[in-house]
């Protein structure tokens, strides 16, 4: 007897004393993939002989269905996951060989999972972020393709949002065996805070007949903001005073008296938002010396001097 073996083809050629010969060939070795659950039997059979009876036989693995056992073309089916052996036997009316086919079946392609990682609302000025995919999955296999609605073909991309929205995106990833699965996420980029202008109120001891100066110390914090209009007035204290400079950021106040008093100035910044500060303080007395003479007589009497 001799055998000759290839990767996809089986053969055994039986040779007798004769020299007539049974020559059989099939695929000796083939992989399908479930959800298929059916494969035919195949084989070729060259012989000078007379060919009296095929038979198929299951050797190996979960019990299947044969459908026609004594063709030389037969379906088996019900297959599940793992490895077959089929025997096929030929039997002319002077020789009998056997051969052998396996059928592998691998498990269903379980589709793999896109993920983008999840992104925070952002807020303007700050107006970049980056879609983020690496974390996708195949169970069963590996992520060969990543395809953004964007047009983008790697895990992760940069992105620059040109105004305030919502801005929407998809991934859609594929494996290695062209399963794919796609995902959205939404990212919220909103409008810039204006925020309103800071400002607080320093100036120097006052005292009486004095003309003391304060000071607006403000600024605005926004990106390119500035401060376009200062008020100064008065809110509580004695008498009547004249601000000069009451629509800058120095404020030279006169005519105070002793007393306490509170003044105020407003800011605004060029978005129109305002702010205020006040400050309070005291104008004491000015302090003098004041000499009495007291004049005493011989009768016992006095006279007080101012």
């Amino acid at each position: 007897m001799k055998l000759i073996f290839n990767l996809f083809l089986f053969t055994i050629v039986f040779i007798n004393s004769r020299s007539q010969s049974l020559c059989i060939q099939l695929d000796c070795k083939t992989s399908i993939q479930l959800p298929r659950n059916t494969y035919i039997l195949h084989s070729k059979i060259t012989t000078s002989d007379s060919l009296k009876k095929i038979q198929w036989n299951q050797i190996q693995g979960n019990k299947v269905n044969i459908d026609s056992p004594t063709s030389l073309y037969t379906k088996v089916s019900t297959l599940s996951e793992g490895t077959y052996i089929f025997s096929m036997t030929a039997i002319t009316n002077k020789s009998t060989s056997t051969v052998y086919d396996t059928v592998i079946v691998l498990p269903i392609n379980k589709i793999p999972i896109a993920i983008i990682q999840p992104i925070s609302p952002i807020t303007l000025p700050i107006n970049t972020f980056t879609l983020d995919g690496s974390k996708s999955i195949d169970s069963d296999g590996i992520i060969k393709n990543y395809n953004w609605s964007t047009g983008d073909t790697t895990p992760k991309v940069n992105i620059t949002a040109g105004a305030a929205g919502v801005y929407n995106y998809t991934l859609t990833v594929t494996d290695d065996q062209g399963a794919k699965n796609t995902t959205s996420t939404s990212v919220i980029v909103n409008p810039a805070i204006i925020l309103p202008p800071s400002v607080s109120i320093s100036g120097s001891n006052i005292v009486l007949g004095s003309i003391d100066t304060l000071i607006a110390n403000a600024f605005d914090p926004n990106p390119g903001g500035s401060i376009k209009q200062y008020g100064w007035g008065k809110i509580s204290g004695p008498g009547s005073q004249t601000i000069i400079g009451a629509n800058t950021s120095k404020a030279i106040i006169t005519g105070l008296q002793p007393g306490q008093y509170t003044f105020k100035v407003t800011v605004w910044n060029v978005d129109g938002l305002i702010n205020s500060a006040a400050i309070t303080f005291l104008v004491a007395p000015s302090s003098r010396t004041i000499t009495k003479i007291i004049i005493y007589y011989s009768d016992g009497t006095s006279i007080t001097i101012p």
